[in-house]
Parts: C-alpha cells; structure tokens; sequence
C-alpha cells in the first residue's frame, strides 16, 4: 500500500511540539509507551540526544507538512548485525495502514545506514494489538509469549508463532 505524501524524514529538536506531546496523553498510547516525557523541552533534549548518538536514527513520520507520528532505529552494540526498531504513531492516523509501510520503509533505512544489519526487532506488548498487527503486515514474524518480538526477516525455519 502507498500512502500518498508519505515520507521519514529526521527528527530535529525544532520538531518538538505540544501536538507530539499530547501523544503520550492518548489512553491507546500511553499503556505502551515505557518514557513518557511531560514537557515540550523535555521532547526537545530527547530529539537532541538522539541526533547525537550514532547507534540511534529517529525519524519524523511525515504526511505532507503534517507531523504524524515517529520511528526509532537503535543500534545497541557499535559493530551490532541487529537493530531495534521502535514506533509511535499519533491516534488520528491509526488504523488506516500506516504503520506497516512506515516499518518496511524504515527497514530500508536501516539497512542503507547500517550496512551490516541483518534483522531488526521490535519489543511489543502481548497487549498491544495494534502494533502486533502492524508488525505482522509489515512481514515480521511474531513470537513471545510474555514479550512479543516482531523479528525481521522472518526466519526461515520454523519459530514458535502468536496468534
């Protein structure tokens, strides 16, 4: 699926605003989201500190002009094959297929910044059916129980596999 105007672009400290901080407000949201900033400034080192960690790429989901949501690509270790994606999308947009093609296009990313990687992993809540949904579209594959993992590529032997 394309989603006209859509496009990852970097997260800039300018980009924080009270709109990306209501985020964290959302019920749907916050049961999921384990830092939750309380402050626009508080956004705004987040942004920062993350520009300047080479293991860390934060991107800006993008419609157009309008803000939607945002993606984080972690290296854990410096010469690390595996990078642990993260992602927050704003409620408005929720539901209408987003999510996947915002995960496969920052796979793409990762792969062309870090040329080494070879999976990417998301840590997701069981609860969270939205994310597993989004993941599972996306082409990952599913395990847990107690802690999902959304693993990239999928394995091509057989993984113990949640419904």
């Amino acid at each position: 699926m394309t989603i006209p105007g859509l496009s990852l672009v970097p997260l800039t400290p300018e980009m924080a605003s009270q709109r990306w901080l209501s985020w964290f407000r959302d019920p749907a949201i916050k049961e999921f989201i384990i830092a939750k900033p309380k402050t626009v400034a508080a956004l705004r080192k987040a942004a920062k500190a993350w520009r300047a960690d080479r293991r860390v790429l934060a991107l800006a989901i993008m419609v157009g002009e309008q803000h939607i949501g945002n993606v984080k690509l972690v290296l854990p270790r410096p010469l690390g094959d595996t990078v642990e994606i993260g992602l927050l999308l704003a409620p408005e947009p929720q539901g209408r297929g987003i999510g996947p093609e915002v995960i496969r296009q920052a796979v793409v990313v990762a792969l062309r910044v870090w040329p080494r990687v070879n999976k990417v992993v998301a840590g997701i809540f069981p609860e969270n059916v939205a994310s597993l949904s989004a993941f599972k579209r996306a082409g990952f594959a599913l395990t847990g129980p107690d802690r999902i993992w959304a693993v990239w590529p999928k394995p091509k032997k057989k993984i113990r596999r949640v419904r």
